[in-house]
């Protein structure tokens, strides 16, 4: 599938996310509420990261989300699909089946931090990344493991806190985003660029070289 010259999915998501803000009577009708959900409203599992609950807690999410998932859709848009199509679902069903006291939920989250670990993934196995590059990339997925790990110790989120007092953060929707990145990412061997080598055709040898793959 050859990558779109614009990231369509990412704006449409970011778009998506940006309109619900600006009609909350529609955003209610889709974020997670556990009883709604368990009375039948089974939609609200995948549409709830498309809500936010204060300004803060959109923009943050939305920095994330453009900039992982934007890069993600130019290198691997199927596997941008995959991550973000687990992650949409993944918290909703943690939420339901294990969290009972979980009444409430919404957030890009989980969404943005799928993109983020298979950006981070894609980036370490590029056999032409520098070698500092791809240290910044593993930094970037430990700090994808601490961030969420630091909020469950503080009960309180790190970036997004103005406007949510009194809301817990869900470090399980940040972990799931991951497991979906991860499993989007499958086992992707190094690109290595393309290596010349001799080519010997028949009736003698070769004038030259001439590109294969290595």
């Amino acid at each position: 599938m050859q990558p779109p010259s614009v990231p369509y999915l990412t704006l449409g998501v970011a778009a998506a996310s940006v309109g619900l803000w600006f009609a909350p009577e529609l955003g209610e009708a889709l974020i997670y509420r556990r009883d709604l959900v368990a009375g039948g409203e089974v939609w609200r599992l995948v549409t709830a990261p498309l809500v936010h609950l204060s300004a803060s807690h959109l923009v943050w999410n939305l920095a994330v989300f453009l900039w992982a998932a934007a890069a993600c859709e130019r290198r691997c848009p199927q596997r941008l699909g995959r991550a973000l199509g687990a992650s949409a679902l993944l918290p909703g069903l943690w939420a339901l089946g294990w969290q009972p006291e979980l009444a409430v939920y919404g957030g890009l989250s989980a969404l943005a931090t799928a993109a983020v670990v298979l950006l981070a993934l894609h980036e370490l196995r590029d056999a032409a990344s520098p070698r500092l590059a791809r240290g910044l990339w593993a930094v970037v997925l430990a700090l994808v493991v601490v961030k969420p790990l630091a909020e469950l110790g503080l009960q309180r989120p790190l970036f997004a806190g103005a406007g949510l007092e009194g809301w817990r953060p869900l470090p399980a929707a940040h972990l799931l985003g991951a497991l979906s990145g991860l499993w989007a990412a499958g086992r992707v061997g190094l690109r290595r660029p393309p290596v010349l080598r001799e080519v010997t055709p028949a009736g003698g040898p070769a004038e030259g070289t001439t590109p294969g793959l290595g």
